[in-house]
């Protein structure tokens, strides 16, 4: 079971560090974002793990920064529930 937790944390911080990846360059970038070869990476990458956000969003807002720190936000919140999981699988009851 730790395996699975280990390997699901890191999955999750992968996920996390490409968003905020694809959100700093988005940032600096501004709106010549799409030209640049690095951020259609990050975006290329990204657009599975976003898109459910975008669906939760209207039309016009679905294309900004928004759905992307939704998706930070909610890779965070896994994150630290897998960290509270592997400390309560650790310190916890066998």
């Amino acid at each position: 079971m730790l395996q699975v937790v280990i390997v699901a944390k890191a999955l999750v911080e992968i996920f996390l560090f490409v968003l905020l990846g694809q959100a700093v360059l988005r940032l600096l970038a501004g709106s010549a974002c799409h030209s640049n070869p690095i951020y259609a990476f990050f975006s290329a990458s990204t657009r599975p793990l976003w898109a459910p956000f975008r669906k939760l969003l209207p039309a016009r807002q679905a294309q900004g920064m928004l759905p992307v720190a939704l998706g930070c936000l909610s890779l965070l919140a896994a994150w630290v529930l897998l960290v509270a999981a592997k400390i309560h699988y650790v310190l916890g009851v066998r």
